[in-house]
């Protein structure tokens, strides 16, 4: 029976994960966390089936020329060092201080999306035209999403949309190629630090490929708008969850 709850898990947040560029971390940990599963393993589970979502969801957003691979590849430069900061101090933390944490996070990111919205079909933020922006950033993005086992994709969104002025669709597409590498930065410190579980990853992983495929199809077939709305309505209901939890 847990073998097939963590294979929908891992299905259901993959297809939302894959859908809107987020990787499915951010929805996947706390859902963990809320079974019981330990802080180290679910960072890791959770890190190991947004790997596996990426992979294809990034080779499906290739292959359809979606998102901008140059400026993905220069966020993930500086993210994936910071990204074994970010799990070493996963270790370290109270379990209260790291739930504070990513309750703090979600709260922050509803307010740049809600600042996104106020600045609506204005330029580009001055910032991105300075060209060590995207690897600042990266330096952030990493630390977090090592942090909290989450890809590093509900965080890069917010910063694409807001200071690039990316569409919906191209920072999803644009945000799952950062998310493969600071997943895959994710495993590799888990592995090096001795955080790598693989009791309920190995169950989640053919949940994760099937979901990929789903969650591409429907970013490709509903328009920007409700790829808006409905991560807004994520990030709403994930700081809802960490309410609860708390």
């Amino acid at each position: 029976m847990d073998m097939i709850t963590y294979f929908l898990i891992a299905l259901s947040t993959s297809v939302v994960g894959s859908f809107l560029g987020i990787g499915g971390g951010v929805i996947l940990l706390p859902i963990l966390l809320l079974m019981g599963v330990s802080q180290g393993t679910a960072a890791f589970s959770s890190a190991l089936t947004v790997f596996t979502m990426a992979i294809f969801t990034c080779s499906i957003y290739y292959k359809r020329k979606q998102g901008n691979v140059g400026l993905a590849l220069k966020i993930a430069v500086t993210s994936i060092p910071t990204t074994f900061l970010g799990a070493m101090v996963n270790q370290m933390l109270p379990q209260a201080v790291y739930r504070f944490l990513y309750g703090a996070l979600i709260v922050v990111l509803l307010g740049i999306m809600v600042w996104k919205k106020k600045r609506h079909n204005e330029k580009p933020h001055f910032l991105s035209e300075y060209r060590i922006i995207p690897y600042v950033f990266g330096v952030i993005i990493g630390f977090l999403a090592g942090l909290f086992g989450i890809g590093g994709g509900p965080i890069v969104i917010p910063i694409l949309l807001l200071i690039f002025m990316l569409n919906q669709k191209t920072a999803s597409a644009t945000s799952s190629y950062v998310t493969l590498l600071t997943s895959l930065a994710s495993i590799g410190s888990y592995a090096i630090i001795g955080g790598s579980d693989f009791s309920i990853g190995i169950y989640m992983i053919p949940g994760a490929i099937i979901g990929a495929l789903i969650g591409t199809r429907l970013n490709k077939l509903l328009d920007e708008k409700w790829i808006a709305i409905l991560f807004n309505v994520l990030l709403i209901a994930l700081f809802a969850l960490n309410l609860i939890k708390i």
